[in-house]
């Protein structure tokens, strides 16, 4: 419901206005018979305050017409508020059907959108899978090829090595072809695991033994392998190798240093950092 209407300020003062003139006119009046006769009868007073009676009567029913007017007036807003009310219901309605319509028309959208996205996705994946299906199967042909090369080609890498580093070799008081290989069998696990089959190039001269460890490029790794190869060919046929030589085409400073205190001998090509 809408608030009581508040009399505009200046229609108010008007109002009271007209009232004062009123007022002054009736007191005017009453002061000019004063003068002119300078006293009034008792009728003739009462005459005069009946007239201010209905002056103050008359005055008391145009207020009564305004409040009315008024009254009517403040109706009139608070219908026009209601329609207004009823209006922007309305319109918020419609617009929260429109805004639904849209939301529900977007969601489907969406939802159409990850759908293919989904099946591009998935046959993407299948696609990739089969790529690599076919991978594996090319890497595990190389490798059989690999593994199937490595016995024959690792014995040639080893006699190229030892070839290409011949004078060093000769310079440690070694014939490089006099180097052999030779298979240790750990049968009884004292050093590696029970069965377990390595290779070692060795050059031996009754009780003077020595052996080789042939790399590429040797690393930590491979030192470590060595000296536990010594203990196995010792344990097998209890005589303690007199020499122990890593041959490799170049090496790491940084493994060096660290094999420095080691019961090894390096012999290499090239020093890298």
């Amino acid at each position: 419901m809408a608030n009581p209407m508040v009399l505009d300020p200046a229609l108010e003062q008007h109002v009271r206005k007209i009232a004062r003139e009123e007022m002054d006119k009736s007191v005017e009046s009453i002061q000019l018979s004063l003068l002119k006769e300078h006293f009034l009868t008792r009728d003739e007073f009462l005459d005069a305050m009946e007239r201010i009676d209905k002056r103050f009567e008359a005055m008391d029913k145009r207020f009564e017409a305004m409040d009315k007017r008024f009254e009517a007036m403040d109706k009139r807003f608070e219908a026009m508020q209601q329609q207004m009310d009823k209006r922007f219901e309305a319109m918020q309605q419609q617009m929260d059907k429109r805004f639904e319509a849209m939301q529900q028309q977007m969601d489907k959208r969406f939802e159409a959108m990850q759908q293919q996205m989904d099946k591009r996705f998935e046959a993407m994946q299948q696609q990739m899978d089969k790529r690599f299906d076919g991978v594996d199967k090319d890497l595990k042909t190389i490798r059989v090829s690999i593994d199937s090369l490595g016995e024959r080609s690792g014995r040639a890498l080893e006699e190229t090595i030892l070839e290409l580093l011949r004078d060093q070799l000769l310079e440690n008081h070694v014939e490089y072809t006099s180097i052999e290989r030779e298979e240790l069998v750990d049968t009884e696990g004292k050093v590696f695991f029970s069965g377990f089959r390595t290779d070692v190039d060795v050059v031996a001269k009754g009780s003077d033994v020595t052996l080789f460890e042939v790399k590429y490029h040797a690393d930590q790794r491979d030192v470590a392998h060595f000296l536990k190869v010594a203990e196995l060919y010792a344990a097998v046929h209890g005589i303690k190798p007199r020499k122990l030589y890593v041959v490799s085409l170049e090496i790491a400073s940084k493994t060096l240093k660290a094999i420095a205190t080691l019961p090894v001998d390096v012999i290499a090509g090239k020093v890298v950092i």
